[in-house]
């Protein structure tokens, strides 16, 4: 008995002082993070409700909002209570925001649309709710087919970060033109057109205030949910909430369009992306392949590997296990650039000739702000390209390596003859493409701007051009040779 009172007496002690170091190290982290946040975010302060007031006064909207219950209560919720799920949402919006934010300038439309995203779905192009909404912008499959996307078993479009975007901005864009409103053009992106509508007659007045009484309860909610999401897109870092993307695969990205079937796997043979990460970047499809479509698919890749498909592509090499040509690629370079002066992003992106929407969501520790102070480090990363791997393709010919590449360099190799001698001139079909023509079901035969024929020129006279061309150029050659 007494054996058994002693052990218990120190497995307390042990346990107490188990919890001291767990305590200790818990408030170590915590002061790691607001140092680090001090350093990356010129204004890093406690959360509290009169913090928020003063944030908010400095917020961006596109209507005029009052800072009420519901939008704290919001806000709490993404700045306290997520904190965790909200680091994972930061790195979800810099996957999906380049483009979001790219669309919206192009349309002349204001850019805390974009926060619209983590309203509905928490930026997630898988989200699905209970009354069947489906992907980033939360689009039923009635409103998705009345837009223009393809929902089915295969594919379902509301699912596609590009698609998606295009087709809800048209519907917001429709919707904004009928109210002249945005607070009433989010209620009804929300609940609908004919429950505001509705309410309008109702109450006999279209001021949002006024009528939202005759909303349903979540339509009442819907735009202090989204001045929270603004706060917390525009203030994050103010709050000391840090993420930084290392997968930049998943970030910078491009698309090609696809026209015949395609299964990932041979896509990833094509590209040397891996399969899984095809998958998280295209969830459109579901099947695992891409089907084939006169009109085709909007394929999203990392950028390095949108470069190696449309240069097979372009030169007709066959995608097989025996690859006549690839792209060496050897990861990323990552490096900083100090501000020498103040840069707005796109005048950074214009200097360092890097997409800019893709150069600020790589800095996600500096904040939503459009203006970068001087004397800060600005984080960049470019795809390292070493050249390419070339292998012989017949008796006759061989591509010949270009060598070393710099990281910003996208030449293509040419063809050599393995017999001595000048290089043959390339023959007028090396010059042509074929690809598909959104119009209708026929494949168009696309000519470089060297083939097009003038008004009045027929195919034989360019032709007969290009060889004297040929011979001229020849000809200055040995002349020059002989001097």
């Amino acid at each position: 008995m007494t054996m058994n009172m002693i052990n218990y007496s120190s497995c307390g002690r042990i346990m107490q002082l188990y919890v001291c170091f767990a305590l200790l190290a818990l408030n170590l982290n915590t002061g790691l993070l607001k140092a680090h946040a001090d350093e990356s975010s010129p204004e890093f302060s406690e959360f509290s409700m009169e913090s928020v007031e003063l944030l908010f006064n400095d917020m961006s909207l596109p209507f005029e909002g009052v800072s009420d219950p519901v939008f704290h209560r919001k806000v709490r919720a993404f700045v306290l209570d997520g904190r965790n799920y909200a680091d994972r949402m930061l790195l979800r919006m810099a996957m999906y925001f380049p483009y979001i934010e790219a669309q919206l300038e192009k349309r002349n439309l204001p850019p805390e649309l974009k926060y619209l995203t983590i309203t509905e779905s928490a930026v997630n192009p898988n989200a699905r709710s209970r009354a069947g909404a489906v992907g980033l912008w939360q689009i039923m499959s009635g409103t998705a087919r009345h837009l223009g996307l393809r929902v089915g078993r295969v594919v379902d479009e509301r699912r596609d970060p590009k698609r998606s975007t295009e087709a809800a901005l048209d519907y917001l864009e429709e919707l904004f033109e009928k109210y002249s409103d945005w607070k009433l053009a989010l209620a009804a992106y929300n609940c609908g057109p004919g429950r505001v509508d509705q309410a309008i007659r109702r109450s006999g007045s279209k001021d949002f205030e006024v009528l939202k009484r005759f909303l349903p309860l979540e339509t009442r909610q819907y735009i202090p949910s989204f001045m929270a999401a603004t706060y917390f897109g525009t203030f994050y870092a103010q709050h000391g909430i840090l993420a930084l993307p290392e997968d930049f695969d998943l970030v910078l990205t491009d698309v090609v369009r696809i026209f015949e079937t395609t299964n990932f796997s041979t896509l990833s043979e094509m590209t040397g992306v891996p399969q899984e990460t095809i998958a998280k970047l295209n969830p459109s499809f579901r099947a695992g392949y891409v089907p084939g479509n006169s009109r085709g698919y909007d394929v999203i890749l990392p950028l390095w590997a949108v470069q190696t498909f449309e240069m097979k592509r372009n030169f007709d090499v066959e995608s097989s296990s025996d690859n006549q040509l690839k792209r060496v690629f050897e990861g990323y370079i990552e490096s900083t650039y100090e501000l020498t002066h103040n840069y707005t992003w796109k005048e950074l992106g214009r200097k360092l000739y890097l997409n800019p929407y893709h150069l600020k969501y790589l800095n996600l520790h500096l904040g939503a702000s459009d203006v970068i102070q001087a004397g800060t480090s600005i984080r960049f990363v470019i795809p390292k390209f070493s050249g390419f791997l070339v292998k012989e393709i017949n008796d006759e010919q061989f591509f010949y390596n270009l060598g070393q590449l710099e990281p910003l360099e996208r030449r293509i190799p040419g063809f050599v003859s393995r017999s001595p001698g000048p290089i043959p001139p390339s023959s007028p079909s090396s010059l042509q493409r074929w690809e598909a023509s959104p119009s209708g079901t026929r494949i168009r035969k696309i000519y470089s701007n060297r083939n097009v024929p003038g008004r009045g020129q027929s195919l034989s006279d360019v032709e007969r051009v290009e060889n004297f061309n040929t011979n001229r150029v020849a000809s200055w050659k040995t002349a020059f040779a002989g001097e």
